[in-house]
């Protein structure tokens, strides 16, 4: 995937490690949300998750480069929008947002109030909670349906490999199953296809075969420490 950075005007070149089973926590640092925050992260990490944030990582080098690696690294992203968001806070949240969907990334938007949230992002995505119970009952429903996600990227990914034989969409749409935690069909396929015995007679670009293996490089790696 050519991904263009509008920092620098031109490709970016920096090979990002993939996290699996990671997602991008964007939220306010404010203390009236910490315990909140916790017991989100909480609800993941029991579920096999992990959230990363920019506020952990992000150190004095160009912040929208360091955030923008993290989102790339990440499987998803979980956005928490209260009324204790200030409004710079929002827009960088927004911006966040903004920045995942547009590299494909699903974002579960938490908030007690559907009036909070921009009326582009009202549909898909936003779980309206009433107290942390509610809350995290909606993340482990959300959490529930992640095979079901899981199904339909490998039978897109087979789709696109059979019927127009686009490699490109046969590697989002399996990286997408592997980012989630799928480390079985899609490495195997992914394996067979771009290393396998009729891999040499496949017209592939050396740039896409060393994206693919570069990837699944850190996939096998990253399914040894789960």
């Amino acid at each position: 995937m050519i991904i263009w950075c509008p920092n620098q005007l031109c490709e970016c070149t920096k090979l990002i490690s993939p996290k699996p089973k990671t997602g991008f926590f964007m939220f306010s640092s404010r203390e009236d949300t910490r315990k909140l925050r916790t017991s989100i992260k909480k609800t993941f990490v029991d579920s096999g998750f992990h959230l990363i944030n920019a506020m952990e990582r992000v150190g004095s080098d160009d912040v929208y480069c360091k955030i923008c690696e993290q989102i790339l690294s990440s499987a998803f992203g979980v956005a928490l929008i209260t009324k204790y968001t200030p409004p710079p806070s929002l827009y960088n949240i927004y911006l966040e947002i903004g920045l995942m969907r547009a590299f494909g990334k699903e974002v579960l938007i938490l908030t007690p109030d559907r009036s909070l949230i921009a009326s582009d992002l009202e549909g898909k995505g936003v779980l309206p909670y009433t107290n942390e119970n509610d809350l995290e009952h909606g993340i482990h429903t959300w959490i529930d349906q992640i095979p079901a996600r899981i199904q339909d990227y490998n039978t897109f990914a087979e789709i696109y490999l059979k019927e127009s034989k686009d490699y490109e969409k046969f590697f989002d749409y399996s990286r997408k199953a592997i980012m989630f935690g799928d480390f079985d069909l899609p490495v195997r396929r992914l394996d067979e296809v771009f290393n396998g015995k009729a891999s040499s007679n496949t017209r592939l670009s050396r740039r896409l075969r060393s994206e693919v293996n570069s990837f699944l490089e850190f996939a096998k790696r990253a399914e040894k420490q789960q």
